[in-house]
């Protein structure tokens, strides 16, 4: 039923070129830094469409993660992309958690395997 009921916010993330992820009550989008603004605008036009359904695109709960190589972040020098809704201002960490696995920006496992053995040992 879900998807039945999220299917025209997919084709609007399409109208975007964005890549779309969804899982049964979360979506994940992903995008090339050269189309930051387009994400933006993606994911504006999305609230939009889920106040419309009376849904909430929560802020708080929005991350952005820049996945790269070490050396490749290490370039960057701190002038990673940031998402700007409304008045909010989306971030890019160094971690974000999807569906109980931690993902580090640079793909590395040792931010998940810290996670998964602090919780074995607690």
């Amino acid at each position: 039923m879900f998807i039945l009921y999220t299917a025209y916010l997919a084709d609007l993330v399409v109208e975007h070129q964005v890549n779309f992820h969804s899982f049964a009550d979360d979506s994940r989008i992903s995008e090339a830094f050269s189309a930051v603004s387009r994400l933006a605008d993606c994911i504006s036009v999305s609230g939009h469409w889920m106040s419309a359904n009376r849904l909430k695109l929560n802020v708080d709960k929005t991350e952005l993660l820049w996945v790269g190589s070490r050396h490749n972040l290490a370039s960057l020098r701190g002038c990673t992309p940031s998402i700007q809704l409304g008045e909010d201002v989306i971030r890019a960490r160094d971690h974000v958690r999807l569906l109980g696995v931690t993902f580090a920006a640079d793909l590395s496992l040792a931010k998940h395997v810290s996670s998964v053995c602090k919780t074995c040992f607690f």
